[in-house]
């Protein structure tokens, strides 16, 4: 069923801005209506090369609701729980959510599920909010008939699994702002003090040092081809993502790459194991064979070396092999982690051992943000500080050079 993109107005006259599934426009409109809203835009999102950054400022709509998405699941767990009727437990859901991304979806859901649709296939029609492993989850719930165990076992998945996120994202914060703050410095010094400084000794006739006169050649350069770094950068970012998608062979060598990057290769390897083995022990512990668990837990690994290598597991398990000789074979996985779940397929308790996996690397991860940060902070801070330094120097000198002509001349 189509997605639709709609910008409609409230009774108070307030912007509303959706996402709604509907089998046509008009259809579209019609539930807008019901939701008392004037409708002034809605148009078909396309998944079309056009619609690339729709798609893109919808992704990340969708992944800034994770921590919302978690805390609903955890309430409706809670209200089914209780012996509330489903259909009456999203409604309550719906009351209390205001969220303008969130609230007209989980309208569709209730609707669908009223007309007779499964909740795990209400849910599948929106695949940004709800990704494979959300609707998966629910069709084992409801096929075992214990669909609130298994809401609060996806929401305690969901909130692990942002709180790993939110721990790497953070490692990034502080590089991230000290590289921001060392370009401000550095471009309010090249574009600002060495101009007028380059005026002012051009007035005095004063023979400026080679540090000086570099310094003014690279201002100038600035001043008049800034934008040529930025493009080159924003070229070269369209081309590397255009290769990955259309070059499986250059995706696979580039987050090859990025996974032996000293420091933050194994940070980021660190992470892919600990999302492996946790959604892997919350979908076997779910009832979902090992099978359709790993089908599921490879598309939503982000590197396309760990998503090959789940793949290739996968297939060994269908030929008759177990996980943890393929899984040793690949070399991308620690033997430790091997080891443990070979021992877990012996004593018939995976899912218990990858949780324990789990809980061991993101401490494990914590090590590695703590030693990450420890090594490129200082290496940060000290290429920042000669990087001013110099510019410093370059500034200094030729007025170091004329005060001491101006001593010696009295």
């Amino acid at each position: 069923m189509p997605t639709y993109r709609y910008t409609a107005l409230k009774r108070d006259g307030a912007k509303h801005d959706g996402l709604l599934t509907a089998d046509t426009p008009q259809d579209a409109r019609g539930r807008l209506h019901d939701m008392q809203l004037y409708v002034q835009r809605v148009e078909e999102v396309r998944p079309g090369a056009g619609d690339g950054f729709g798609r893109l400022l919808l992704r990340y709509r969708a992944r800034s609701r994770r921590g919302a998405i978690a805390l609903l699941t955890r309430q409706l767990s809670t209200l089914l729980r209780t012996g509330i009727p489903l259909s009456d437990a999203l409604g309550a859901l719906i009351d209390e959510e205001k969220d303008p991304l969130l609230n007209p979806v989980l309208r569709d859901v209730r609707e669908r599920v009223i007309s007779g649709t499964p909740l795990a296939r209400a849910l599948a029609e929106h695949p940004l909010l709800f990704p494979p492993i959300y609707s998966n989850m629910v069709a084992a719930g409801e096929a075992s008939g214990t669909l609130d165990a298994i809401l609060k076992r996806l929401a305690d998945y969901l909130s692990g699994q942002n709180r790993v996120r939110s721990r790497f994202v953070g490692a990034l914060i502080y590089p991230v702002l000290l590289v921001t703050v060392a370009i401000v410095a550095i471009a309010f010094l090249m574009i600002v003090v060495v101009p007028q400084l380059e005026a002012n000794l051009s007035s005095m006739g004063v023979d400026m040092p080679f540090l000086t006169r570099w310094l003014i050649a690279a201002s100038q350069a600035v001043a008049v081809g800034w934008w040529v770094p930025l493009l080159g950068a924003a070229a070269a970012w369209t081309a590397i993502a255009s290769m990955c998608r259309r070059s499986v062979a250059f995706r696979l060598a580039l987050h090859g790459v990025v996974l032996r990057t000293p420091l933050f290769g194994t940070l980021l390897k660190k992470q892919a194991i600990v999302r492996f083995s946790h959604t892997m022990s919350t979908l076997l512990e779910s009832g979902i064979t090992a099978v359709d668990a790993l089908d599921i837990v490879r598309s939503l690994m982000g590197n396309a070396v760990m998503q090959e290598t789940i793949g290739a597991i996968r297939q060994r398990i269908i030929e008759g092999a177990d996980i943890a000789r393929p899984m040793r074979a690949s070399g991308i996985f620690p033997p430790v982690v091997a080891y443990m779940i070979s021992v877990g397929e012996r004593t018939g308790e995976l899912d218990k051992v990858l949780a324990q996996l789990s809980e061991s690397f993101e401490e494990e991860i914590d090590v590695a943000i703590e030693r990450f940060l420890s090594l490129i902070s200082p290496i940060m801070i000290i290429c920042l500080a000669v990087a001013i330094g110099l510019i410093v120097l370059s500034i200094l000198w030729p007025i170091m050079e004329m005060t001491t002509s101006f001593q010696t001349g009295r």
